[in-house]
């Protein structure tokens, strides 16, 4: 696993290898369970079949980054957005998961 520390952002990136998704929520929820920065899940160069019910397996982190006013954002160009619960956030581009956690910072600033 990779690990990219984007301090302008207050956020980790981490850039898992090949494991089966519910593997990787069971570690980074072990790993990552202080929620001190906001957590970008990099998944762009994962090269298995992504499907839609293993992205589930990320809800529990979600939240809990989310009730402790940090983001989780996931990137993962491969998927259908439209089928994954908004609960999660997914987006296509590194990028776009900072901008994502920059819209949250300002949510959560105006009290939503």
């Amino acid at each position: 696993m990779q690990i990219n520390q984007h301090p302008t952002q207050e956020a980790v990136e981490v850039i898992p290898t090949e494991e089966q998704l519910s593997a990787i929520a069971i570690n980074l929820a072990k790993t990552y369970n202080e929620t001190k920065l906001h957590l970008i899940v990099n998944l762009i160069n994962f090269e298995s079949d992504l499907q839609i019910n293993d992205f589930f397996n990320f809800l529990k982190l979600s939240n809990h980054y989310k009730s402790n006013k940090k983001s989780f954002v996931l990137v993962a160009p491969q998927i259908d957005v439209h089928q994954i619960p908004e609960e999660l956030a997914i987006v296509p581009t590194l990028n776009e998961a900072f901008d994502i956690i920059e819209m949250e910072n300002i949510e959560r600033d105006l009290g939503f």
